[in-house]
């Protein structure tokens, strides 16, 4: 049985050690927003940061690995007592993060983690994968405004040539601002884009269909190409429909909703990790943080918020950014 001593013992390193988790997680979160440096020192310094947030760091190592680079701690070899995470950008395995010990260490319920340590691993991985996001967003708007300095054909529509960019460097958001302009056209009454629907719909559950038949890998490239092809009749819908410079403020619109929804998923997350999900708010402010999040994530339609914000809690909103990002 255990004496008052000993419980009081075990709370203070219990609370030690959640404090040195959320302090590693506060350092990685600050060395993620120097988007100023390039990715691989980024990765280096959460590879330095990493082991204080854990529970024996002088013997912890790290290891990153991204797109076939690896970032790894020095002098780093494999240990079976180990625990890696997955790096996701947009769905997609991108990477890992592992964290493992050199030497024998006491295991806890049949791990050489905690339950905590796994959830802080976790989390960086998600910061990762949005910040990789991030990034990548930045440097199609670089790119784009070099194709705007570089242009030389005057007789091709701004929009044009920024889709036509899209399209090369980063097709899933380019299929991403295709999904966002046919539910525009639908909702503006163009009957095309109703048929369009009608093919994304029956692709999509084909696609659910064949993954769960343990196929895959052939029905993700088909979906992806078929994907892009609507996305190509999209904009050409549109061009029918739409004005120029209607078409391009749509775009540059949904572009800087991502980006700012990016952050609103951050805190969403970081504030989920802190409190474990039991968020203790007053009623107004949390009938005001559901109504917020709503226009963010699902419509501004006054008629939509108020039958919405009845059903949808903020805790929902947690369980939606896990499958965004």
């Amino acid at each position: 049985m255990d004496t008052p001593q000993h419980s009081i013992d075990k709370l203070l390193n219990d609370m030690r050690e959640r404090a040195k988790e959320l302090n590693c997680l506060y350092q990685v979160e600050e060395l993620l927003t120097k988007t100023h440096l390039p990715l691989a020192e980024i990765f280096t310094q959460i590879i330095q940061t990493v082991p204080a947030g854990f529970q024996f760091p002088e013997i912890c190592q790290v290891r990153i690995i991204y797109e076939g680079a690896v970032f790894a701690s020095p002098h780093f070899k494999d240990s079976p007592r180990a625990q890696s995470v997955d790096i996701r950008v947009e769905d997609k395995v991108v990477g890992r993060i592992e964290v493992s010990y050199t030497a024998d260490v006491p295991q806890t319920e049949g791990s050489y983690f905690l339950k905590e340590e796994h959830k802080l691993l976790t989390t960086i991985a998600e910061r990762i994968g949005r910040t990789v996001l991030h990034l990548k967003l930045e440097q199609v708007s670089r790119e784009w405004a070099t194709a705007q300095r570089d242009l030389s054909d005057k007789n091709k529509k701004e929009w044009m040539v920024v889709i036509d960019l899209l399209r090369r460097t980063d097709q899933n958001l380019y299929v991403h601002l295709g999904r966002k302009m046919v539910y525009h056209l639908f909702w503006n009454g163009v009957m095309e884009a109703k048929e369009l629907l009608k093919t994304l719909s029956k692709d999509r559950d084909e696609a659910q269909s064949e993954l769960s038949d343990d196929m895959n890998r052939p029905s993700q490239r088909r979906s992806q190409l078929e994907l892009l092809a609507l996305s190509d009749e999209t904009f050409r819908i549109a061009a029918r429909y739409l004005t120029d410079k209607e078409i391009l403020g749509r775009i540059q619109k949904w572009i800087q909703e991502d980006k700012a929804s990016l952050e609103i998923i951050n805190a969403i997350t970081h504030y989920q990790y802190i409190s474990g999900g039991n968020y203790e708010l007053s009623p107004p402010m949390e009938k005001g943080l559901r109504v917020s999040l709503i226009r963010r994530f699902f419509s501004d339609d006054l008629e939509f918020i108020n039958i919405a914000k009845n059903h949808i809690e903020v805790r929902h909103f947690y369980d939606l950014v896990q499958r965004i990002i």
